[in-house]
């Protein structure tokens, strides 16, 4: 395996990154919620940002039937508030492109002579513009905490970056921190050039 000691430590801290805005974007658990059954048992709902566990449909005579599984909305316009569309298509923008990014890093571990300095800029660029969609996405979720859906969940006292009842989840965080890693990356992206070091001679 080729690459300068800070090209392998980017393109392992680019992964990390990926895969940690990858996970929290795909799963349900940004925020946790309670809902009263019919049975008048308590039921805990999480939310994502195009994902909800468990599955709750209302039925046409008022009644509210929860299934045991995770599922998406029925469409993008089914999403319960236009902060988290757009939350949705920030979140999903960064976390491809921190994506494509690392994948491009793991590449240059092992064809590190195809490794310019202008690559370098590119990389460190897309780089950077990932990790702050993810974070402006992440930071623009709580706006859509006053959808009707979110103040079932979390009372009447939530509403626009106003939790309630409701608490922050694991998912959450791990898009945030992901996204934070990405913007540190595109720092390590641009010493990956020069801290290449040349051969003169071959050896066979």
């Amino acid at each position: 395996m080729g690459g300068t000691h800070v090209g392998k430590i980017w393109a392992i801290s680019s992964c990390i990154a990926s895969m940690a805005c990858a996970t929290g974007y795909y799963f349900p658990y940004w925020m946790e919620g309670t809902y009263m059954s019919n049975s008048g048992g308590v039921v805990a709902v999480y939310f994502g940002l195009f994902r909800k566990c468990p599955e709750i449909h209302a039925g046409e005579d008022g009644t509210v039937k929860v299934l045991e599984n995770c599922g998406r909305y029925g469409g993008f316009y089914d999403i319960p508030s236009i902060s988290w569309q757009i939350s949705t298509i920030l979140t999903g923008v960064g976390t491809s492109l921190s994506v494509l990014v690392a994948v491009s890093a793991l590449v240059s571990l092992f064809f590190s002579d195809l490794v310019t300095w202008l690559l370098t800029r590119l990389a460190g660029i897309l780089q950077m513009s990932a990790g702050v969609l993810v974070i402006m996405g992440v930071m623009i979720y709580p706006r859509g905490w006053d959808a009707t859906e979110v103040i079932q969940a979390c009372g009447p006292m939530s509403g626009a970056y106003q939790l309630g009842d409701c608490s922050l989840h694991w998912s959450l965080y791990m898009t945030a921190t992901g996204g934070a890693i990405t913007i540190v990356c595109s720092v390590f992206s641009c010493h990956v050039f020069r801290g290449k070091s040349y051969r003169t001679s071959y050896s066979v």
